[in-house]
């Protein structure tokens, strides 16, 4: 099957650019946009209407999925044709915007792209910088845009520190559409979420995907400049609040031996979604070498939920090992950190 919902209700926006979802990748795709307002036409545009009209061959565009199904992961086609009932008509009822790269964390598999924390730290260890500066977009909304929504998924960066993040949502509800509206937010757990409770009263529904991949030393270490502590205590307040939550875990040769630690630490509260990296691809779990390959496996086999990451391991080709290290020996030196203080059975 490769039939997926995604174009008939869904733009994702990132940095100027629109595509069907956030996992779409295709150059030839990158519908140029000015304002939030051009999302209608570009929702309606030709493009868009090739991918919905082709339903029995997946794009190319949609290869991330297809590399997460065909190791038997959960992808982002499976989880709209689960939520969205195909009705074989095209209703732009979902938004999924990047609202810019502000954020308070340098996540090691991070960049300066998507965290404005990395900028000055890869000036200083690479001599350049992906990015330089900070990105918005503009946040002027139309009734034409706004009248049919029923979800909204919000990621940077991280949103709850962004200025315009408020105002934002106070356009929702002067449109009055906010009771009709699921809000959806990817978050590093740093922020108290009791800060929007007025706002989010306004909201049909309130939704928390937790960015975590992994406990204690492991998230210090992945999740830079974050406190565990801090992190634990914000996601213990997101849940007493009311507000529905899920984690999404991005596996790579960091964490990926620690993954059976952070399933154990969750307990089924909610779901967890196990998303192999791909880029950058000198962190990707393929650089990781045969005998350490096989002790992960030998640790993972317990857990059923890590089947695919299992699957990831024992077929994807040899990386350049020593392509990883040559950078995060430079990243941890300036850090003053160490990827093996977490993963010394890789020595």
């Amino acid at each position: 099957m490769t039939y997926c919902m995604a174009p008939f209700r869904n733009i994702y926006i990132n940095n100027g650019k629109a595509r069907p979802c956030c996992w779409y990748e295709r150059k030839e795709l990158d519908n140029k946009i000015e304002t939030l307002t051009d999302i209608v036409d570009v929702f309606n545009s030709d493009e868009f209407e090739a991918i919905r009209n082709n339903p029995s061959d997946r794009p190319s565009g949609c290869w991330k999925c297809q590399m997460h199904e065909d190791k038997g992961g959960r992808s982002h086609r499976h989880m709209w044709n689960e939520r969205e009932q195909d009705d074989g008509v095209a209703k732009l009822t979902d938004l999924d915007i990047y609202m810019g790269n502000l954020c308070n964390l340098a996540c090691v598999t991070c960049s300066s792209h998507n965290s404005s924390k990395w900028i000055a730290e890869e000036q200083k260890i690479f001599g350049t910088a992906q990015k330089t500066t900070q990105d918005n977009i503009d946040i002027k909304l139309t009734w034409d845009l706004v009248k049919d929504l029923k979800r909204i998924k919000l990621a940077g960066g991280e949103v709850t520190i962004m200025p315009d993040h408020k105002k934002f949502l106070q356009q929702l509800i002067d449109f009055d559409v906010a009771k009709n509206i699921t809000l959806v937010y990817i978050v590093n757990n740093t922020t108290d979420p009791t800060q929007f409770k007025d706002l989010f009263a306004q909201f049909d529904k309130v939704e928390f995907i937790l960015s975590v991949d992994g406990i204690g030393e492991v998230s210090n270490y992945v999740r830079y400049l974050s406190k565990w502590k801090q992190l634990e205590s914000n996601i213990d307040k997101t849940i007493a609040a009311g507000i529905d939550v899920s984690i999404n875990c991005v596996v790579s040769i960091l964490n990926v031996y620690h993954m059976p630690e952070l399933l154990e630490w969750w307990n089924n509260r909610s779901s967890i979604m196990f998303r192999l990296l791909d880029y950058p691809e000198h962190l990707s779990i393929k650089n990781l070498l045969p005998w350490q390959r096989n002790l992960t496996i030998e640790k993972l086999k317990p857990y059923k939920e890590l089947n695919h990451i299992i699957t990831a391991l024992e077929t994807l080709p040899q990386g350049d090992y020593e392509k990883f290290t040559s950078w995060i020996e430079k990243v941890d030196q300036h850090r003053n950190n160490s990827f093996w203080s977490i993963n010394e059975q890789y020595k």
